[in-house]
């Protein structure tokens, strides 16, 4: 069963190979319909049957505490949510980038996941910043849900050019990047946060410090077993399995020879695992949503803070 429900992308066709194609100039807002998203959900009324009532009381009943998200196009129910709950519609949601990027804006990729529970958008900045010599893309991903159980979240992302490794660059405090929960005026909240998102895009310049860091850090063989030790469980086949990749990853992999023997390239050796190689026998649409919003994204940012622990802060000048 596919993850993924629809989905749009500009560009070069990405690495899982999925979604629909539309030009590099299509505007945030034509984009939405092309990945599928010009849709609204909307609250209704529940009703409980009973089925142990007498024939002549078997009668639905509202359930006042609750009402039914639903997708007004179709009728879908997506979940149960109290009155508290105030849905944030898609174009709601990608009024971010309009307020970020204006009308120009364009989305690298869009789409919905499990049946229209999961929305996110992927808006990539003109300008680029390098690593050492080492050069990254900038976007900004924006993930909101209809299932009742998170919030709206939008993360400065980096990817790395030479693999398309991707990482949300949102550290410590600010690990959730921006966060809009689904209650009182949502629109007033998005229009606030975008504010509060322009000075968040700093992050690329804090990510760009960090990995510079760890650049200068030599891990020998001993700390970089104790580090996939503490991400992949040793006393497991597939933790040591998981460890050795990464470690030949992080010697071998994709421009990763200049690097050899550093924090960086042990990261980036973790990051290419975790992307392109973590979960073969998934499904790529499965692989898209953990390495950008699950467990594969949470393991990248647990691996950068344990190597960032190790790489001394530098000297004042």
């Amino acid at each position: 069963m596919h993850n993924v429900e629809s989905m749009m992308y500009a560009g070069d066709t990405p690495w899982h190979g999925l979604g629909t194609p539309v030009p590099s100039n299509v505007s945030w807002s034509e984009a939405i319909r092309a990945a599928g998203l010009d849709w609204d959900v909307a609250k209704r009324r529940a009703f409980v049957q009973s089925f142990n009532a007498a024939p002549r009381e078997k009668r639905p009943v509202e359930c006042a505490e609750f009402r039914a998200l639903v997708r007004k196009s179709d009728d879908r129910v997506f979940a149960m949510v109290t009155d508290r709950y105030a849905p944030i519609q898609n174009r709601g949601a990608f009024q971010l980038f309009g307020e970020l990027f204006g009308d120009a804006a364009v989305l690298h990729t869009a789409g919905s996941l499990r049946g229209g529970r999961i929305v996110w958008g992927l808006a990539e900045f003109p300008e680029r910043f390098t690593v050492a010599d080492d050069e990254h893309r900038r976007f900004l991903l924006v993930t909101t849900r209809h299932d009742g159980t998170g919030c709206m979240r939008a993360f400065p992302t980096a990817v790395r050019v030479v693999c398309n490794n991707t990482l949300n660059v949102a550290l410590g405090a600010r690990g959730d990047g921006v966060v809009i929960r689904h209650t009182g005026d949502v629109n007033a909240k998005i229009a606030t946060q975008s504010k509060v998102l322009a000075q968040t895009l700093e992050m690329f310049d804090e990510y760009r410090r960090n990995a510079e860091r760890l650049i200068a850090v030599n891990v020998t063989p001993a700390d970089r077993k104790d580090v996939l030790a503490e991400l992949f469980n040793p006393d497991t086949t597939r933790g040591r399995n998981a460890a050795s990749r990464v470690a030949y990853l992080a010697d071998y992999g994709h421009g990763n020879g200049r690097y050899a023997g550093s924090a960086y390239a042990l990261f980036q050796g973790l990051t290419d695992y975790v992307d392109h190689e973590r979960s073969p026998s998934a499904t790529p649409d499965k692989r898209f949503e953990s390495t950008t919003l699950a467990s594969g994204a949470a393991l990248k940012i647990e691996a950068l803070q344990l190597l960032l622990n190790r790489a001394p802060m530098p000297v004042a000048a």
